[in-house]
């Protein structure tokens, strides 16, 4: 389920999820790699629960039976110390083309219950939801520390 990928500039991983059943060991592996990379445990927090709902969304949005894919990556200089969390999660599904980003009109409404997780990633961190030929795309960028 888990590929560390090279990354001169920081720690990064590829995390391929065939189904819902995955997610926990997805966000045990997340949380512990980004512990361990240095990141306060606030920011992990957030970005453990921003990855979460960011792939729980992906499998709704997939075709039946698809993989959603995760990548993340923490961005530091050499020697130096985490600069940002930068997360990428794909799913293939319904041709769609366009920005699907919350505006924040949308963010605004607590008692909505589509898109919350969008808009709890909006309000920590940018992020960007492009749909695309095929599926769509999350990307979610935010500083490594508080």
């Amino acid at each position: 389920m888990r590929e560390v990928v090279g990354a001169d500039d920081g720690w990064g991983a590829r995390i391929r999820l065939r189904s819902l059943a995955d997610l926990s060991t997805m966000r045990r592996r997340v949380r512990n790699e980004l512990t361990v990379a240095g990141i306060a445990a606030s920011k992990v927090d957030d970005t453990v629960l921003v990855i979460s709902e960011l792939a729980t969304n992906a499998f709704e949005a997939a075709q039946p039976g698809s993989a959603v894919v995760v990548r993340v990556r923490v961005m530091r200089p050499p020697g130096g110390v985490a600069r940002r969390i930068e997360v990428d999660v794909d799913n293939v599904g319904v041709p769609v083309d366009g920005d699907l980003t919350p505006r924040p009109e949308q963010m605004s409404e607590p008692s909505a219950l589509d898109g919350r997780g969008l808009s709890i990633a909006a309000k920590l961190g940018r992020l960007v939801v492009e749909g695309r030929i095929g599926g769509s795309r999350a990307v979610y960028r935010t500083p490594a520390d508080d």
